[in-house]
């Protein structure tokens, strides 16, 4: 684990609050780079004059405002309930962590939309064609629901196909993906935000897909998102919730038992409705749950430097991959002697 070092003087917290602004800057600044050439770009196939228009593209995902309301409120309860002294944004500015670092960058590329360019590239284009044909509409089957009945239906849905995309990126093979998200080993708000760009992709997979296959309106696919994103973010923080929240949700005390560094606790609380964790036995709650430590074993995924956790997960999930393609082929290679010698 790394080692978290003591509250500083203020000067250093002016060093930080300095990082923090220089990180937000240069993620957006990337994020405008891109969106100017991609506005130049379609000028040019078009035939389009090119004017100073082109260079006014906001740096920032339109759906920024929900993002940080969300992330206000949840901190104002956390405020409310533990007081400045056991706050994040304390261990923000007073301790210089990994897990905040990196944390902050990848906060700021969702505010920038950063992540989703990101994702755009990794996937090569295909995050981008998903979205489309789900907010489309897609088959329509059920386009015509009232949005009453079509939120709770879609987000019932839409929670099974996560619980298993969640097991499925637990599985040795796609591990080193989610890893980059379990690497946190100081939780906060700000960590529902780390993850590696082919998990994102992954993420949209689960919710998109069966929205588009089914045909629920756009209207509904973004209410479902947002509450998704709401119910993520809750799970990453402190915040105690009720007794009955617990038996029909996982809040933060059973996410944070997801991550915890216990055996004990692997694999476990997938969901964000307990009903199916509870149908497939992966259901665990503990008492401690809230002081459980956090992290992942591989060396390498929480340096504080987002750039190198993310080289150093792709690289793990390429030897992967190259394992499990060398043992399919080994395994066709003994079957083929088989036949010849049978």
């Amino acid at each position: 684990m790394s080692a978290i070092a003591t509250p500083a003087a203020p000067l250093a917290i002016a060093r930080r609050l300095g990082r923090i602004a220089l990180t937000v800057a240069l993620v957006a600044a990337a994020t405008w780079l891109w969106l100017t050439a991609l506005a130049v770009a379609r000028a040019l196939h078009a035939d389009a004059p090119l004017g100073a228009a082109l260079l006014m593209q906001p740096p920032w995902d339109p759906l920024v405002l929900a993002l940080l309301a969300m992330f206000a409120g949840v901190m104002l309860v956390e405020w409310w309930e533990h007081g400045w002294a056991g706050h994040k944004l304390r261990r923000l500015l007073m301790e210089d962590h990994p897990t905040d670092r990196a944390d902050i960058f990848y906060f700021a590329g969702d505010l920038t939309g950063l992540s989703s360019i990101l994702m755009l590239l990794a996937s090569c284009g295909l995050s981008g064609a998903i979205e489309t044909v789900a907010g489309s509409g897609g088959t329509r089957l059920v386009a015509e629901w009232p949005i009453w009945i079509a939120v709770p239906v879609l987000f019932v849905l839409t929670d099974f196909t996560q619980y298993w995309g969640h097991r499925l990126v637990h599985t040795r093979l796609l591990w080193p993906l989610h890893a980059v998200h379990h690497a946190a080993e100081a939780m906060s708000a700000l960590t529902t935000s780390r993850h590696h760009p082919l998990d994102s992709f992954a993420g949209v997979l689960w919710v998109a897909v069966p929205a588009g296959l089914a045909g629920f309106s756009p209207d509904a696919l973004l209410v479902v998102s947002l509450l998704i994103a709401m119910q993520t973010i809750l799970g990453h923080t402190t915040i105690t919730m009720p007794r009955w929240f617990d038996r029909h949700f996982n809040g933060p005390r059973a996410h944070h038992i997801h991550h915890a560094t216990d055996p004990a606790c692997h694999d476990t609380n997938f969901a964000g409705l307990v009903i199916w964790d509870r149908m497939f036995g992966t259901r665990l709650m503990r008492e401690d749950a809230l002081s459980l430590p956090t992290g992942v074993a591989q060396p390498g995924l929480n340096t504080g430097n987002p750039l190198r956790d993310l080289a150093t997960a792709t690289r793990l999930l390429g030897d992967n991959l190259a394992g499990a393609c060398g043992t399919l082929q080994g395994g066709r290679s003994r079957a083929a002697q088989h036949g010849a010698t049978g």
